[in-house]
């Protein structure tokens, strides 16, 4: 956000600290990412990302010296990024498959918006999405897009006291939304290591997005790998 960058530059002025842009390093002020590296992870906001991992990779090697930054090899391994939850398919014991994301506030429900939109029209359905949000100003923005695109909103309290209620998520949900809203858990909807409780009789595809608390969960149920691990830490590499 623009208010979030004016704030950074500030503080670096105040600091005396250089501050290095993507898009300046890039060349595009733009609010497209055409110019940016490309990566293998879903959605237009990963290459964002790469292209921040990217410059800060190269500025650090040039300010340490000794190593040479090899922009090729830099490019050709943001194409194989493993990094979990970030519109990850995961397969389940019964062949179908739940995306799991941690898109938990504004910034991450527009950038959920166009990858839900790719998803009905490929799929031909509104998917069922399960969600659960740390705070009210987050959950707020997140119902918006979800109510656009869900044929169902599944809520669920991660393990953290700072989690939205379910009359919070509630007050939350537009009113013109149409679809169902249940509550559940965890451990309802994920009963067995590789399996989902919820039904999806029309073929519709299951999305679970929101807290990073809640998706590192879901994981390690998921997974069989549940745990006393401090939360979204639970979100873990594959082994």
């Amino acid at each position: 956000p623009e208010e979030a960058e004016r704030e950074i530059r500030a503080t670096a002025r105040e600091r005396r600290a250089e501050v290095f842009s993507v898009r300046e390093v890039f060349g595009n002020e733009k609010s497209d990412t055409k110019d940016f590296p490309e990566t293998n992870l879903f959605g237009v906001c990963q290459r964002g990302n790469a292209a921040a991992a990217l410059t800060a990779a190269k500025i650090f090697l040039e300010k340490i010296g000794g190593i040479r930054f090899d922009e090729t090899l830099a490019r050709r391994a943001l194409k194989c990024v493993a990094w979990r939850a970030r519109w990850e398919k995961i397969e389940l014991a019964d062949g179908r498959r739940i995306v799991v994301d941690v898109a938990h506030n504004a910034e991450g429900a527009a950038a959920i918006a166009s990858s839900l939109e790719t998803l009905v029209r490929e799929t031909g359905a509104r998917p069922q999405i399960i969600t659960g949000v740390l705070g009210a100003e987050r959950a707020r923005p997140l119902l918006e897009v979800f109510s656009k695109y869900a044929a169902a909103l599944h809520f669920v309290r991660p393990e953290q006291e700072r989690a939205c209620s379910f009359d919070e998520l509630r007050r939350c949900v537009p009113a013109d939304f149409r679809g169902s809203v249940s509550e559940t858990s965890v451990e309802a909807l994920f009963p067995r290591a590789g399996t989902c409780s919820l039904e999806t009789p029309r073929g519709e595809a299951i999305v679970a997005a929101g807290s990073c608390y809640l998706a590192g969960e879901i994981i390690a149920a998921l997974e069989g790998t549940a745990s006393d691990t401090a939360l979204q830490d639970k979100i873990l590499p594959k082994k």
